[in-house]
């Protein structure tokens, strides 16, 4: 159950950087660009959808999508649904022990994060921060 999370964003894979181009025009037409920058080694664009997603009674109205990475595949459709929690990692781990998370992010540098992948090819990541916010923050430090 993650009614009681801040749902942030969804992010949607693709499979080349063709279908990239495609989906972040696409993309355009339903939403605004908030942000297309270079994340480890390769773009990743931001929207604000104009029609948010509902989902279980939740809005969600970013959608992020990465050009695949180098030597990586991907297929082409939602990867993962980030929640901003409040309290700490570790308290949230000791909630749900029966669930085997992924703590490999916890120590990234900017917006920390905990997954687990609830099935092949799709993960709930848990964050301390909305990625809009983040978005701004980046934003504010290029003027």
């Amino acid at each position: 159950d993650i009614s009681c999370f801040g749902m942030d964003h969804l992010c949607w894979r693709v499979e080349s950087i063709a279908k990239y181009e495609e989906f972040k025009e696409n993309l355009c037409l339903i939403g605004d660009l908030l942000i297309e920058s270079r994340i480890s080694n390769r773009m990743i664009s931001t929207f604000r959808l104009y029609e948010p997603i509902e989902f279980e009674g939740n809005s969600i109205d970013i959608i992020e999508l990465p050009q695949p990475k180098e030597g990586s595949f991907y297929s082409s459709g939602f990867e993962h649904l980030e929640v901003v929690i409040s309290e700490s990692f570790d308290n949230l781990m000791s909630r749900y022990p029966e669930i085997n998370f992924d703590r490999s992010g916890i120590e990234k540098k900017h917006n920390s994060e905990l997954r687990f992948e609830i099935e092949k090819g799709m993960n709930l990541k848990f964050h301390h921060q909305f990625l809009e916010k983040i978005i701004e923050e980046e934003l504010g430090s290029i003027d």
